[in-house]
């Protein structure tokens, strides 16, 4: 807790001194308070990326979709054909049976 209290003063320090510099602008004090509002809660508690929603996703989910995605592309770039849209609906199909095993495997969700 000291160490983050330390932190914090020490990254406001620059700026109660920006504050009584009337020659910034309003820009660069906000650019400046934006450092510290960003800058402290990540020094705090730490950078996180997004959560893993679904362990049941895996590689062999993943190109399934991917697939399909490629089959949709395919489907828009030739106009629609038949062979192209049963193609996309055939993949869609695998793709949602395959990931609707998936779930009910592990448990919902």
């Amino acid at each position: 807790m000291r160490r983050i209290l330390s932190s914090v003063v020490q990254t406001l320090r620059p700026v109660s001194f920006s504050l009584r510099n009337r020659k910034r602008g309003i820009e660069q004090q906000w650019s400046i308070c934006e450092k510290i509002m960003k800058g402290v809660p990540e020094f705090a508690i730490g950078k996180q990326g997004p959560p893993q929603r679904n362990d049941w996703f895996d590689d062999e989910c993943s190109a399934g979709t991917s697939l399909k995605n490629k089959a949709y592309k395919n489907m828009l770039a030739k106009k629609n054909t038949r062979w192209a849209r049963e193609e996309y609906q055939r993949r869609r199909y695998e793709e949602k049976k395959y990931i609707r095993g998936r779930r009910r495997k592990h448990g919902g969700d």
